[in-house]
């Protein structure tokens, strides 16, 4: 009868270390998700907020269209003769370019380089260069030209579509960086290291950079 009473509690001795340490485990392994999901989140979030900056930056140099609304000027048309005035903004605007860039490698440390979240930080990185280059050509060109009608509607709007399509596509990679992200941090941590990078777009292909544009 004691046999059997001392097996019993043996056992349920047993069963309680063993309950304690799986919740140990668990714990544990639950700790180590939040803190793989928190190095994802946290470069993720400060570059996107970042590009997002500098894109609120870019906007006040927007290259000036030539057909605002009816009764309105475009609230960058005095940009044209106020070079002091257009020299600060394009400043604010390196600065803020400069500043989402240096988290370009925390994102390619924490991500593999190949991945579609590290691709397109590079991608937006440089589109926003690109959007910066195109709208200090366009002044430069209407200083040139002394901003005359013909150049406005020709080569100045040229140079406007390229800045609006350089835009569009810093949002887009945007997006494709946010996605990528928040797929991995639904995976379990397990699987974080084998996530497939997301495909691009059927003839997708990435933005030329500066040396290898025609007019460089």
């Amino acid at each position: 009868m004691w046999d059997s009473a001392a097996q019993v509690s043996v056992l349920v001795a047993l069963i309680g270390v063993i309950s304690a340490l799986s919740v140990a485990l668990l714990s544990k392994r639950h700790q180590r998700e939040h803190q793989q999901r928190e190095s994802m989140l946290k470069p993720s979030e400060e570059f996107a907020r970042k590009a997002i900056e500098a894109l609120a930056a870019l906007r006040y140099i927007n290259p000036p269209s030539i057909d605002p609304e009816p009764h309105q000027v475009h609230r960058n048309e005095s940009l044209l003769t106020d070079k002091e005035e257009r020299a600060k903004r394009i400043e604010r605007c390196e600065a803020a370019i400069d500043a989402a860039r240096a988290i370009r490698a925390p994102m390619r440390l924490v991500f593999h380089p190949e991945s579609a979240a590290a691709e397109s930080a590079v991608y937006v990185i440089r589109e926003l260069r690109q959007c910066l280059e195109a709208a200090t050509k366009y002044y430069r060109g209407a200083d040139l030209s002394g901003s005359s009608a013909p150049w406005r509607e020709g080569e100045g709007q040229t140079l406007r579509n390229d800045y609006l399509a350089q835009r569009r596509l810093v949002y887009d990679d945007l997006d494709v960086l946010i996605n990528d992200v928040a797929a991995r941090m639904s995976r379990p941590l397990r699987k974080h290291t084998r996530f497939p990078r997301q495909a691009r777009p059927p003839g997708w292909n990435p933005p030329r950079g500066p040396e290898e544009r025609p007019d460089a």
